[in-house]
């Protein structure tokens, strides 16, 4: 992993889309529980599309990221259980507790790394982008705990 800060950015962005395949994947597997994790899908799409968005205003300097601040070894390391979550995502039999608990460890890894901390933005809109990205992973945490309860699976 790189620090360079559009390198880097592009890296946060391309993992949630692995998210998003990972919960799509879910989706194809549980279909009872299809319409949960394809929302959560869609909603991962989103946070890549809005790491993005910010390109424009790291190339102008309104947004600084902090690559410094980077450990691209943890990075690494969590794009790499990402595409293992994936290829396990897509086995026969896995079971739902299997996914509930690999869903949460995704969730809570990117609360505990705070990868979307590196990002200092200039303006009340950027920093509202940041902040919401922040709560919707903190969201999709909540989710997921609700959704495992409601299963009556014990984690």
């Amino acid at each position: 992993m790189t620090h360079e800060p559009l390198e880097a950015i592009e890296s946060l962005a391309e993992n949630e889309v692995t998210i998003s395949r990972i919960y799509r994947a879910f989706s194809e597997r549980f279909p009872e529980y299809r319409d949960f994790w394809e929302k959560l899908a869609r909603e991962e799409v989103q946070h890549a599309d809005m790491i993005r968005s910010v390109v424009p205003e790291v190339k102008e300097g309104t947004v600084r990221f902090k690559a410094e601040s980077l450990d691209a070894t943890s990075v690494g390391m969590f794009r790499d259980y990402l595409k293992a979550s994936l290829a396990r995502a897509r086995e026969e039999g896995l079971p739902l507790k299997s996914a509930f608990e690999t869903a949460l460890a995704i969730e809570h890894d990117l609360i505990e790394r705070s990868f979307f901390h590196l990002f200092e933005a200039e303006t009340a809109e950027l920093k509202f982008i940041f902040e919401g990205l922040v709560s919707s992973t903190r969201e999709h945490h909540r989710r997921l705990v609700a959704a495992i309860e409601k299963s009556g699976l014990s984690l």
